[in-house]
């Protein structure tokens, strides 16, 4: 067997066997393959069944373009030697959390039908998945945008930035906060399947549990994406060393604040204007048109609860998940260009000791022209 895969060391699971990356890094992603695949398997043909499986866990399945280019950025990323001296206790808690969160997730909806990104919609903003992996490399884009927080992390510890303590806070709450957003969606994705699956005859029955809990499952995602926005807006700033952006300011104040004080050139970059859209006070205010009427005040009667369910039976509600659903894509593309925007910042501090012309970028180029 090749050393692209290795077999891990003390990581027992029963009745398998854990396959990493060719190294010895914390947070390193992994397969676990049974007892009875193994059996299956000879030594020739057991690098490609773990290839296999990492690009359909990660990224979007063997055969697929886009998969085998981001594979390649990936692997060179886990490939070079990193010492994480410079990371606390605080912040290596905080890692394993956020590998944890990954690995629960993606044994929720392991085997079913539910939410992935699909981020072949995005070209251009695919494109910085390149760059982005010498300061805060994204390593999978499957279900959401999950970074190396080892990596991540120890690059803006080492970096000497004056707010590395609150860049790596918010870094880590916009990602949890992300990871419960994922697992909202999907619950509120099996609910309705499940629900629509057992329906009734509403002319004999009221609202039911089943009902409310998808109310719920929407009005629980709508708070999550609000925080998601704000944590993301603070991050921006205390990248950009913007003070107090998150005490007591309005968040029409915050966006004028970021408008003032980021620099020029970053504000030239196209994916300055497509993050500061996606994080606008009208984009909070397409999640309040839904929530006003979820919560049965004055609004849209489709999105009020007897709009919902007496006059259209679930068509209104699968047309609010797919609203909800876009409007999660969108939000998990701009975390793309807030990393890129803090790997701008994190290279004037400190920069990478190789060329971009140096970084495994070709087969994703090539995918994209």
């Amino acid at each position: 067997m090749n050393k692209i895969f290795i077999e891990a060391e003390h990581t027992p699971v029963e009745d398998g066997k854990i396959f990493v990356f060719g190294g010895s890094r914390e947070g390193i992603p992994s397969v676990v393959l049974s007892e009875k695949e193994l059996k299956t398997l000879d030594e020739d043909h057991l690098t490609e069944y773990v290839y296999k499986i990492f690009l359909d866990e990660y990224f979007y399945g063997d055969g697929d373009l886009l998969s085998e280019a981001l594979f390649e950025i990936v692997y060179w990323h886990y490939s070079q030697k990193i010492s994480f001296d410079t990371l606390n206790t605080t912040d290596k808690e905080k890692c394993l959390t956020l590998n944890a969160f990954s690995i629960l997730n993606r044994d929720f909806v392991y085997n079913k039908e539910g939410f992935y990104l699909d981020l072949h919609h995005f070209p251009k903003d695919v494109l910085l998945l390149c760059p982005t992996i010498v300061k805060t490399p994204i390593t999978s884009v499957k279900y959401s945008i999950e970074i190396d927080p080892w990596y991540t992390f120890n690059e803006i510890r080492k970096s000497g930035h004056p707010y590395s303590d609150e860049m790596i806070d918010y870094i880590y709450e916009l990602h949890l906060v992300n990871y419960k957003v994922f697992h909202q969606l999907n619950k509120l994705l099996f609910s309705l399947h499940e629900t629509k699956s057992k329906c009734y005859d509403r002319k004999n029955i009221s609202l039911s549990m089943r009902d409310l809990d998808l109310i719920y499952n929407i009005e629980y995602l709508i708070v999550f994406l609000k925080a998601l926005i704000e944590k993301m807006i603070a991050l921006l700033a205390y990248t950009y060393e913007i003070k107090n952006i998150d005490s007591g300011k309005n968040h029409k104040s915050k966006i004028n604040s970021l408008n003032k004080h980021i620099p020029k050139r970053i504000k030239e970059q196209y994916y300055f204007e497509y993050f500061m859209e996606s994080v606008s006070s009208e984009s909070i205010e397409k999640l309040n048109e839904i929530r006003t009427g979820l919560l049965h005040k004055i609004g849209v009667i489709s999105l009020q609860p007897h709009g919902i369910f007496f006059q259209s039976g679930y068509d209104n509600i699968e047309d609010i998940t797919t609203q909800i659903t876009n409007y999660i894509e969108r939000m998990n593309v701009s975390l793309i260009l807030l990393m890129a925007m803090i790997t701008d910042k994190l290279v004037e501090f400190d920069p990478p000791a190789y060329s971009f012309e140096e970084l495994p970028c070709k087969k994703l180029l090539d995918y994209l022209t």
